[in-house]
């Protein structure tokens, strides 16, 4: 078979301009992503995203290009375009211990902390030995609940960088989790008098004094914090619960409604906020509270336990009962579920109901105390009911009425 000459020469000419867009041009992708930088320092990011693009484009293995499109993708939450760039970095450039901070960074801002955890590994075994790289592997792994690993990489920050305030901070939230409240203040206390004024180490002492009962001096810190956070939802939701621990009730429903504001759509707060109407005895308002829990979290076993509580207070017992039976059918392991139908079915002196239920709760939480106790009274009840019917039936036997006439 011959080749037509002719059309050998067109598809060159049609090849040719091709390959020369194929082929790297070292140059032109640098003065692109120059262009870049120039267009993202006036603020024209979706134009310094193109001409990183471009830059990229022209010359695949421009790392600089990459890295800068790679911030950007992350800096405006596009996190999977991020990712994508950092595996041809590191195709590229597979020995970077900073390009591997970058993607364990983006890893931990989609919540993959033991994804995030490794890649931080991995930059400090490449030799990044940066009091950055292990304060973020240290809050990846408190994420992970790996306290006493991540307790050594905020110690380790904290050395490579005394002057820091935020290792300080995040230690302290690690003693917190693992109970050791007072290495806890002294962490915030550390951080506060490197930074004074941070709100965050504010808010997590506040916490801890709220946990320690000096509830005065929660209450400070958490004024303090909403003085220069006024939107933080944490700090309304802490010092809700600090009021209703002083049982100021009142003020406990203004710093929920607070939160609510700021966080329409959490169901845990209308949870808690319910409960303050509650101890107002203002049941209709702790009714809509759980029941808009429901709307918002029609999974979760605690809001029907929740709402099923309202409507025993206001006397729709069919409806309380109904909400307990919802919640088990969801969650059969949840033990408060059935401590709450056990409770409810106590109220309606059905004790032999009640006992089946708060002894069910105890088999699936043996440490469930309130179970323990409710259980011990419902059994009390059944005996003094079932010795109660016992003399009814003597009495009735031996009674003159009770005889037969033809006795």
């Amino acid at each position: 078979m011959r080749l037509n000459p002719r059309i050998c020469i067109l598809s060159l000419a049609i090849a040719l301009p091709l390959l020369a867009q194929l082929k790297p041009d070292p140059a032109r992708s640098q003065r692109l992503n120059d262009s870049g930088l120039k267009l993202e320092n006036a603020g024209q990011i979706e134009e310094a995203l193109s001409a990183y693009s471009e830059a990229v484009t022209a010359n695949p293995s421009n790392i600089t290009a990459l890295k800068n499109r790679c911030r950007l993708h992350y800096g405006v939450g596009k996190t999977q375009e991020a990712l994508l760039d950092l595996e041809r970095m590191l195709t590229l450039e597979p020995e970077d211990g900073e390009i591997w901070a970058m993607r364990g960074d983006v890893y931990a801002d989609v919540g993959e902390f033991k994804l995030a955890s490794d890649d931080y590994s991995r930059a400090i075994n490449l030799g990044l030995d940066r009091s950055t790289v292990y304060h973020q592997r240290g809050i990846a792994r408190v994420h992970l609940q790996d306290y006493l690993k991540a307790i050594d990489d905020f110690n380790r920050a904290i050395r490579l960088k005394l002057d820091n305030a935020a290792p300080y901070k995040d230690r302290g939230i690690a003693h917190t989790m693992m109970g050791e409240l007072q290495k806890a203040l002294d962490d915030y206390d550390r951080a506060l008098q490197i930074r004074p004024g941070y709100p965050e180490a504010m808010l997590e002492r506040g916490y801890v004094y709220s946990q320690l009962g000096q509830f005065d001096l929660a209450l400070m810190d958490l004024n303090k914090v909403l003085q220069l956070q006024p939107d933080n939802v944490k700090a309304y939701t802490i010092r809700a619960t600090v009021h209703s621990r002083l049982n100021q009730h009142s003020a406990a429903v203004l710093d929920f409604s607070q939160a609510l504001r700021r966080d329409p759509e959490n169901p845990m707060l209308y949870l808690a906020l319910g409960a303050e109407h509650a101890a107002l005895k203002d049941y209709d308002a702790a009714l809509k509270d759980r029941q808009r829990a429901v709307e918002l979290s029609p999974e979760n076993p605690a809001c029907y336990v929740a709402r099923g509580s309202s409507y025993h207070l206001l006397g729709e017992h069919i409806k309380g009962m109904a909400d307990r039976d919802k919640a088990i059918a969801i969650a059969p392991e949840y033990a408060e579920a059935w401590f709450a139908r056990g409770s409810a079915h106590f109220l309606l002196e059905h004790y032999d109901l009640a006992i089946s239920d708060l002894e069910q709760a105890l088999k699936l939480n043996p440490e469930f105390e309130d179970a323990r106790t409710a259980l011990a009274r419902a059994k009390e009840k059944l005996n003094l009911s079932d010795s109660s019917r016992s003399s009814t039936e003597t009495a009735r036997k031996t009674s003159p009425e009770a005889a037969s006439p033809h006795e």
